[in-house]
């Protein structure tokens, strides 16, 4: 559902991509393909059904999987209505406008026995596995900060396109929090593995280089976990053209430890002599390279747990959860919010 920027993403990761020498996922195919948009559609590939409205994909009964690759305020009402028709569902992120309509997609799914699979495909990065299995193992035992930094530029045009969804509140809530740093954010509360008790942050648009948007171009503030861990956050799409994104990790005790890493390198780390290099591979010619592969392994585990009956290794409760925390974000408006209380 949907074809504009990521659902050839999507596409390729299942029918693979001669181009980027990504082979097909074994057992699955692309039925069919649903977007509004005749240009979109025409670019589906021959062979694979194109439908202009998404209720005839949920009804075909050869579909199986629904993956939603549409705007942000559209995933809700299309997830509930494809699991009315007892069809699994991939989404991409975010899970939803807010947690309460992530909480309905999460009940949906459950009352109509479907499985629902979440994309946050940047924790299948090897660079963010490499830190993972690090903290796991107990050698990043201890964090006291999990700081992070989006820094990207957005300009007009990028909000003006596709009659302007991503600069609505209405469509796109969060602004650049839920669009450029949702990723970011769920990487840092994965790393974390705590829940956040409490944040204070400020919000703002800069209409000097957005004048025409409604939602948040620029955040800032910091997150408290449970046991004491900080993080401090800066989130923008009024800055730096070659889209950084960085998270910088600290512990403490008698031997403390830094890890900082930007989009795929390992920037500064003190856990062994030298820094893990890891290769982009796949997908270069589809999107950022920071993609790589892992939307394939995203999907792949998701289709397995399908297969099993089993819970996927990302799902609805860690996109209600990273919600929980933009909307507190989003409430705060300089004091501290606590969610432990559900104050907001």
């Amino acid at each position: 559902m949907g074809f504009g920027s990521i659902g050839p993403v999507h596409l390729a990761s299942v029918m693979g991509s001669s181009d980027d020498g990504v082979k097909p996922l074994d057992g699955a195919r692309i039925v069919a393909v649903a977007d509004l948009d005749a240009e979109r559609r025409a670019q589906v590939p021959n062979g694979t059904a194109r439908y202009g409205h998404f209720d005839a994909l949920i009804n075909d009964p050869d579909v199986d999987v629904v993956h939603i690759c549409l705007p942000h305020h559209l995933h809700a009402p299309a997830c509930i209505a494809a699991a009315e028709r007892g069809k699994h569902v991939i989404c991409e992120k975010p899970m939803a406008l807010d947690a309460t309509e992530a909480r309905r997609m999460h009940d949906a799914c459950r009352a109509n026995g479907v499985t629902f699979g979440l994309i946050s495909q940047n924790r299948f990065n090897p660079e963010k596995r490499w830190i993972k299995d690090r903290i796991t193992s107990g050698q990043l035992d201890g964090l006291v900060r999990s700081d992070f930094v989006v820094d990207w530029f957005r300009g007009n045009d990028y909000y003006a396109e596709h009659d302007g969804w991503r600069g609505r509140e209405a469509c796109a809530r969060g602004g650049a929090l839920t669009n450029q740093a949702y990723h970011t954010l769920d990487l840092v509360l994965w790393l974390v593995q705590r829940p956040v008790v409490a944040v204070c942050a400020t919000a703002k648009t800069r209409k000097d280089i957005h004048p025409d948007i409604e939602v948040a171009d620029t955040l800032s503030g910091w997150l408290r976990f449970d046991q004491g861990a900080e993080a401090k956050f800066f989130v923008t799409t009024c800055g730096d053209p070659s889209d950084s994104i960085r998270i910088a990790l600290a512990t403490d005790g008698a031997n403390p430890h830094r890890v900082v890493v930007d989009g795929n390198r390992i920037l500064e780390q003190t856990l062994e002599p030298d820094a893990p290099v890891f290769p982009e591979d796949g997908f270069a010619g589809l999107g950022k390279a920071c993609y790589g592969m892992s939307h394939q392994r995203n999907i792949a585990v998701i289709y397995e747990a399908i297969r099993r009956g089993t819970t996927p290794s990302i799902h609805a409760e860690d996109g209600i959860r990273t919600l929980e925390v933009i909307d507190a974000i989003l409430a705060s408006n300089g004091r501290e919010i606590s969610l432990v209380s559900g104050e907001w």
